[in-house]
């Protein structure tokens, strides 16, 4: 086999170093895993560092938590992330594996699948993962190619420099506190979109039928306690979801489940007939309606399936859970348990 191949095959623990070509004119156009358009220029305002890699690739995935602990911690100076997973297949089950992923991993910044021009930028690309990292402007800086321990350290020196904070060789009390501050400090989320629970956000509405023809609002749950779910009926955890959410309104008479499918046909019939035959198969007794990418929308950096909100009697938002677990679930139970909730 080709050394080269072997290479991008493995994923990449390290290689020596070296001055790599700078990047000019960077671009791409693509849709993240929530939905969202976006472009280089989403991302000119701030300090980014995008990061080629694959789920089959140990040093990718050994870098992925040390890239969610700098996210959590930078983001507000204005720091951000864009990843391009490049899988095997590429289709519709490459989607579904990096949403997983991403659930597992608690993955927030942006995700998107790669596509061969974007890698095809970098000159000499050799291997993943290969960390892109660009000033403000997104003057290209950096290339770095494959992971190992200490690498984040070096990262994170540069993420200080290129946002002028201080000197790379932080202190661990300097540490501490950028985890402190990240932990309190509010994402800045539109009005009219759901982000976390005491993010404050404001406006979160909306209006349609539900499968029985039958309008629902969400101004009109008011005084009961509201999970909305974003859900589907056909993928791997649509039967879960839907064994859970049924299970939670048997045990909970108080509590108002509504769940929104994104369904893969726009035809209104053919969503219909879909959401009626998974309604029959599932013995489902709570709402169901039929939604898309435009609803997903309203949930800020909406990245996995299910994605579940619970809201209080006045319609604020309590918990948010993204995918299905056992700890997601026995969150949500714990929650509903809460004085005051699901009664």
């Amino acid at each position: 086999m080709h050394v080269r191949l072997f290479v991008l095959m493995l994923g990449l623990a390290a290689l020596p170093a070296q001055e790599p070509a700078k990047l000019t004119n960077f671009a791409f156009s693509c849709r993240t895993l929530g939905g969202q358009a976006i472009t280089q220029d989403t991302f000119k305002d701030n300090v980014l560092i995008v990061d080629l890699w694959g789920t089959w690739c140990p040093p990718c995935r050994a870098a992925i938590p040390k890239l969610v602990d700098l996210y959590e911690r930078y983001k507000h100076h204005g720091v951000e992330i864009m990843g391009f997973n490049y899988q095997a297949d590429g289709g519709g089950e490459a989607v579904e594996t990096v949403r997983e992923f991403a659930v597992g991993n608690r993955i927030t910044y942006s995700l998107a699948i790669g596509e061969a021009a974007v890698r095809d930028q970098v000159p000499g690309f050799s291997g993943y993962p290969t960390l892109l990292l660009f000033k403000k402007g997104l003057v290209h800086d950096e290339t770095r190619v494959g992971f190992q321990d200490g690498d984040e350290d070096q990262i994170e020196g540069w993420i200080r420099k290129a946002l002028e904070l201080d000197k790379p060789d932080t202190t661990q009390k300097q540490r501490d506190d950028d985890k402190e501050k990240a932990a309190v400090a509010k994402e800045q989320v539109p009005d009219g979109k759901i982000f976390m629970p005491g993010n404050g956000d404001t406006g979160f509405d909306f209006e349609t039928e539900d499968l029985d023809g039958k309008p629902v609002a969400f101004k009109a749950m008011r005084g009961k306690p509201v999970l909305l779910a974003l859900t589907t009926t056909w993928d791997q955890e649509a039967g879960r979801t839907a064994a859970l959410l049924e299970g939670l309104r048997k045990d909970h008479a108080g509590l108002q489940i509504v769940a929104a499918c994104m369904e893969r046909t726009r035809d209104p019939g053919k969503r219909r007939e879909a959401l009626t035959a998974f309604r029959s198969e599932q013995k489902i007794g709570y709402t169901l309606f039929a939604a898309d990418l435009a609803f997903s929308s309203k949930v800020h950096l909406f990245a996995a399936l299910p994605t579940l909100l619970l809201f209080d009697a006045e319609g604020k938002l309590i918990a948010r859970e993204s995918g299905l677990s056992e700890e997601t679930a026995g969150r949500l139970r714990q929650r509903l348990q809460a004085p005051g909730q699901g009664k």
